[in-house]
């Protein structure tokens, strides 16, 4: 993406590039420890039960993961050149006319990304073939292994995550600039079309957490008129209303609910002056 953003890149300082690169670094972990997992899966199998068969699986899916990434990212630039935007998995949807995905596209265009893509998987799969070894190699004696059999996944589970907080990591965690193209720059392409793709699948409703009969009769009581007037809070017939909404706030941050001292101090002032629903 810096290379073939040349303008976003000379309006702006030059050290944003690289601090898009630190900002982005739990997500590069974090997708780095998602791929690592299938080939640690291999080579505790081939610890545990040795058979060649582990090896050649763990080959064929490290040449696997190095085409899909040269694909993605050859997609991801062109993407990004033409709708400013990451390459999410809606993009498939023109999979399945590809007379349309190939409209914005020139020849000349479509033959270079082919090339890069081809140059890039070529390059990796053939310094993985020089750097990465030792998967044949036994760890002994036998406590060892089991030592890096269970520590293993437990160190993976916190890498995959970002972290021991609450709340997993997600793109926001790589956000870092007011300008959209550093944030995206920052954002790991890989990881961002997995998570895109795993909330298109999600079938069910995220925010129905009742039946739907029992919540239509919860409702209904909502609006049986009351025998009694309610207590009036206004002195005036038209009054001017003003409505503040706030989301994903917390009472703890809040002094007249109980929460910190000084934290809303204006916060605080509406409340005396208004009306507070909770």
């Amino acid at each position: 993406m810096v290379a073939f953003s040349a303008e976003s890149l000379l309006a702006h300082p030059r050290y944003l590039p690289g601090q898009a690169a630190l900002a982005g670094l739990r997500l590069d972990a974090s997708t780095m420890v998602y791929l690592m997992m299938p080939a640690f899966l291999l080579w505790a199998g081939n610890q545990w039960r040795p058979h060649k068969i582990f090896a050649l699986l763990n080959k064929g899916f490290h040449y696997v993961v190095l085409c899909v990434l040269a694909l993605l990212y050859v997609a991801s630039l062109k993407m990004y050149h033409e709708w400013q935007s990451l390459l999410s998995a809606s993009a498939l949807e023109y999979a399945r006319k590809p007379g349309q995905m190939l409209a914005f596209i020139s020849t000349g265009e479509l033959l270079g990304l082919l090339l890069f893509m081809l140059v890039y998987s070529a390059t990796m799969i053939l310094l993985y073939r020089k750097w990465v070894i030792g998967f044949g190699t036994r760890v002994a004696p036998w406590y060892n292994k089991l030592l890096l059999t269970l520590a293993a996944p437990v160190a993976f589970g916190i890498g995959a995550r970002g972290g021991l907080q609450l709340i997993p990591i997600n793109e926001s965690s790589a956000y870092f600039s007011q300008t959209p193209f550093f944030n995206h720059l920052a954002v790991n392409p890989f990881w961002y079309f997995v998570h895109s793709a795993l909330d298109r699948e999600q079938k069910e409703h995220p925010y129905i957490f009742m039946d739907a009969a029992a919540a239509e009769v919860r409702n209904k009581r909502l609006f049986v008129a009351a025998d009694t007037l309610s207590q009036e809070v206004l002195n005036r017939d038209r009054p001017n209303v003003v409505i503040i909404l706030l989301e994903s706030w917390t009472a703890d941050i809040i002094e007249s609910m109980g929460g910190e001292p000084g934290v809303t101090p204006f916060f605080d002032s509406l409340r005396r002056e208004g009306i507070l629903f909770t």
